[in-house]
């Protein structure tokens, strides 16, 4: 064994001499506190960025707890107990995206009210959950007992009354204060590493993150403890039992569970030990199972383990107990006294161990992905980088000796988990040994006496704050009249001196603009012979808009960030900039002149052509969308119109660069244009003028002029169809490297395949189209909770209607029998329809007049976290105004919205009774699904 360890040393020592170290790694901080580490790997294909932002769970205290987990969902992250990370690997051509996504982490949150009341409630819904949970009894009682000052600083340490209490007006107020303080540049850490140059990854980091603003001072001490200082410090004293027993109806009565946690440990001690101790083969496991009055089955149910907080490590010892002659607290103290038995610990096996994490160390240092994945899990606990890269000389360090006898003088909490007829036959054995007993109903803090003294004036609120909440409530039919008001207002027209209309919508505080140019003319005007040439000619202009506004960041005519995308439908093609307002000017130009003057080369051209045709390919291989194309063949049986989305056939098919020349002029013809502007945009009379200089150069003319799509009527006679679908097995194993696979072809008839539903609809640039979508989102929920009870894999999707596709689909994914969610859709539409009409015959007209039922607020909620979620966006709104634009009316989102905040029961109802049929006329199943 000596042998052995001496080999790993010199394998360490050599490799050390290839692997990334502190010398690699370069650091810069930025002026508004952004810390950046980089790490330059000409090895690696590819470039992984992270953001690290360093709040948590534990930055929470009694006040705002449980809101810095609702601000994280609102923002789609996942929150740990320190930090919130965001990891992103690209192609180095693809590490701008990645810079521009990571950033979003750290934008402005501006939910709308019924976005932070559907979180609210759902996480509210979880916490009551977890909190009755065993799960939850146990992590809450023992927070409670080890961190007696600052309980809530863990997800355990949540209460769900308080949660619960505060108004929707309150709650925004906090978020933000916590993203005042918080999610800020000073507070957030970028790692990026791979292939990409220092200066390249620098550049990228000033113009996504330096104008982000200074961390604001925030006093982390909890408002609590600040008031109660004394109380608190005296309770800690006091309460100077760490012997608990917890029990529980709900708990096993066949085993006990033990757990010992110390607190006197550094981050390494703790490691270290973990990972000497928890070693199956270990002289501390096999002393505990040889140990017959333990009952331990074997080294598996026994564990020791290493947790790190910021500011705290954890020895955590854990294990399952079953009965012998010894009671459960006699078992208990036997356990403990193994745990101190010194002579369990020898430096032989903490060499052994610290040479293995060495050897762990090492291999992962050679990869760089790994080296900065490790460098970021220290940096979730650690002030800085310091510590990480000397971590292996202050492991060489420690020894076994000093180890153990800390660890015998050391004073840990103890936990026992009994059953309660357990606790109660052997309760005077547990009082005996200084066991403290702890319910279900005193474990977490908030249950407890001592706490509800404390928080006495703020428990007495929460009645108050729920009237408030439900009186603000009320007012969310004068919030939406005064926001479609004040919407409408903001909004003008006018036409260029060309003829090219433009709608604008002003935001007098917005410091951004996002404009979208709509050209008329989609894949569908090049149809049957070339489909896709106008999703690569569109594609192709996007990319010169892009280089065009690079050359002038390059050269620092613009500072700001900036954004370039494009889309292609079927009858229209649409290119979306977004900009800093101050420098609208110059992007218009830019984006003007890559139209007029762009140059299509071949190689663009032919790049372009390749990208689509892939990104086709794994389109047409999902069951989902073969089922559509089935849909589009039966519904458009007499056109063309299918060929756009047929999976039998690749698109874009090959092109001739000749005529992607030949085409081009089609695009630069006025007639077929329409601008879209949103944001800090300027008055009209300089705006016309602005845009008069970049587009007022374009001219129409009779053979490039727009004409009609001549888009045909949808069909929807009556037609169940089952088809055979491809299914694809993709793997990222290259061709090359995959050999003879698969070596075992295992055939099978059983599918989860997709069901698709079709549904004709009112005319998509009506208000009845807003109810019946309404409606649709409320159907599908149900039919989702109906469809679950046979398979809870089930889910389903939900596509409204839209100008391409002028019908409502509703995809059923993971189904094992088509009939069962027949009848589940079939109940659905009953259930909701009658719910409706029971609704409507209610007898007291008054008050039904008077105020929205319950079902109807739901379905309005739902509409409008569907359609308006993005609308607090510049580049939201005119996506919304570009849709409502294509249906001749700009402000169609706000007329959809008046609609909705209007609509009662009623009107539901009959939307419901003409288009929801129990029915659906067009059903596409797979002839692998069983009935």
């Amino acid at each position: 064994m000596k042998k052995f360890l001496l080999l790993m040393a010199s394998i360490f020592i050599a490799a050390k001499i290839f692997a990334f170290s502190n010398e690699d790694i370069k650091k810069f901080t930025f002026e508004n506190g952004l810390v950046m580490y980089f790490l330059e790997d000409n090895s690696s294909a590819t470039v992984r960025t992270e953001l690290l932002i360093r709040t948590g769970i534990s930055s929470q205290n009694e006040k705002n707890q449980g809101l810095f987990t609702l601000y994280a969902r609102l923002k789609n992250l996942e929150i740990g107990s320190d930090t919130i990370r965001l990891v992103k690997t690209v192609a180095p051509t693809d590490s701008e995206k990645a810079f521009l996504e990571l950033s979003k982490a750290l934008s402005p949150l501006n939910p709308s009210d019924a976005k932070i009341r559907a979180e609210t409630k759902k996480m509210n819904e979880e916490l009551k959950e977890y909190s009755s949970s065993v799960g939850g009894f146990i992590n809450s009682a023992i927070e409670a007992k080890m961190s007696p000052t600052t309980p809530w600083k863990s997800d355990s340490g949540i209460s769900p009354e308080i949660f619960a209490a505060r108004s929707v007006a309150a709650t925004r107020t906090i978020l933000l204060q916590i993203e005042k303080n918080f999610f800020t540049a000073r507070n957030s850490i970028l790692l990026v590493s791979g292939n990409i140059s220092a200066s390249a990854a620098e550049k990228l980091a000033q113009k996504y993150f330096g104008s982000l603003p200074n961390a604001q001072e925030s006093d982390e001490e909890n408002f609590l403890y600040k008031k109660n200082r004394n109380a608190l410090k005296k309770y800690k004293n006091t309460k100077s039992a760490k012997k608990f027993v917890l029990h529980d109806t709900d708990f096993s009565d066949e085993i006990t569970q033990i757990v010992v946690e110390y607190t006197d440990f550094s981050r390494n001690e703790c490691d270290i030990l973990a990972a000497t101790l928890d070693e199956d083969f270990s002289a501390f496991k096999e002393s505990l199972i040889s140990e017959k009055n333990l009952a331990i089955r074997g080294a598996e149910y026994a564990n020791v383990a290493s947790a790190q907080k910021k500011g705290s490590s954890r020895l955590i010892f854990q294990s399952l107990l079953e009965k012998t002659k010894m009671n459960p607290a006699e078992q208990s103290e036997l356990f403990l006294k193994k745990i101190n038995a010194q002579n369990l610990l020898s430096q032989f096996y903490l060499d052994f161990e610290l040479s293995k994490i060495k050897s762990e160390r090492t291999k992962k240092s050679d990869d760089s992905k790994e080296f900065m994945e490790e460098l970021s899990l220290w940096l979730t606990t650690q002030n800085d980088e310091s510590s990480f890269f000397s971590r292996e000389s202050d492991l060489a360090k420690l020894s076994a000796d000093s180890l153990a006898k800390k660890l015998a003088s050391s004073e840990p909490y103890v936990f026992v988990i009994v059953n309660s007829r357990t606790y109660n036959k052997y309760a005077k054995n547990f009082k005996k040994a200084g066991y403290e007993a702890v319910t279900s109903k005193n474990g977490a803090w908030y249950r407890q006496d001592f706490y509800q003294n404390l928080l006495k004036e703020k428990i007495n609120q929460p009645s108050q704050e729920k009237i408030e909440a439900i009186d603000f409530g009320k007012e969310i039919s004068k919030s939406a009249s005064k926001f479609i008001e004040e919407n409408r207002k903001a909004f003008s027209t006018f036409t260029l001196k060309n003829g090219i209309p433009v709608v604008a919508k002003r935001t007098k505080s917005a410091k951004t603009v996002s404009f979208t140019i709509s050209i008329q003319g989609g894949d569908y005007m090049f149809a049957p012979e070339y489909i896709g040439l106008a999703t690569v000619l569109i594609d192709a202009i996007a990319v010169n808009i892009r280089n065009q506004i690079d050359l002038l960041y390059m050269n620092g005519f613009i500072k700001g960030q900036y954004d370039v995308s494009a889309k292609t439908g079927s009858s229209s093609a649409y290119i979306n900039v977004t900009c800093a307002a101050e420098e609208f000017v110059q992007i218009i130009n830019a984006t003007s002149g890559a139209f007029v003057y762009g140059d299509i080369t071949p190689v663009l051209a032919d790049g372009i052509t390749y990208d689509e045709r892939t990104q086709w390919r794994l389109k047409k291989g999902t069951s989902e969308f073969q089922l559509l194309s089935a849909a589009i063949k039966q519904i458009y049986s007499k056109s063309n119109y299918p060929m756009l989305f047929d999976d039998k056939n690749d698109k874009p098919s090959k092109m001739d660069f000749y005529k992607i020349s030949e085409v081009y002029p089609l695009y630069l013809d006025s007639s077929r244009f329409s601008i879209a502007l949103a944001g800090g945009i300027k008055k009209d009379s300089e705006l016309k003028e602005i845009l008069n200089n970049a587009f007022g150069i374009l001219e129409t003319h009779e053979e490039t002029a727009a004409k009609p799509a001549n888009i045909p009527e949808p069909d929807f006679s009556a037609k169940t169809k089952r088809i055979q679908l491809t299914h694809l097995f993709l793997t990222d194993v290259a061709a090359e490297d995959a050999g003879p696979r698969p070596q075992i072809l295992i055939p099978t008839t059983k599918f989860l395949d997709p069901v698709l539903y079709v549904l004709p609809s009112p005319e998509i640039s009506s208000t009845d189209s807003a109810l019946f979508n309404a409606l649709l989102y409320e159907l599908s929920e149900r039919i989702a909770k109906k469809a679950k009870k046979q398979n809870p894999e089930i889910s389903v999707k939900i596509y409204p209607p839209e100008k391409d596709l002028p019908f409502a689909r509703i995809s059923i994914l993971n189904v094992e029998r088509t009939n069962s969610v027949d009848k589940a859709y079939k109940d659905a539409v009953s259930e909701l329809t009658e719910d409706l009409r029971k609704l409507v015959a209610q007898k007291d007209e008054e008050a039904r007049d008077l105020q929205k039922a319950e079902l109807v607020e739901r379905m309005e909620n739902l509409w409008i976290l569907n359609n308006l979620s993005d609308v607090q966006s510049a580049l939201g709104t005119v996506k919304l105004i570009q849709k409502g634009c294509e249906l001749k009316n700009p402000k169609l989102y706000l007329d959809q919205y008046e609609a909705i905040d209007k609509a009662l029961q009623d009107d539901y109802f009959v939307i419901a009774q003409a288009w929801l049929e129990k029915i659906p006329p067009i059903r596409i199943y797979s002839a692998d699904s069983r009935k």
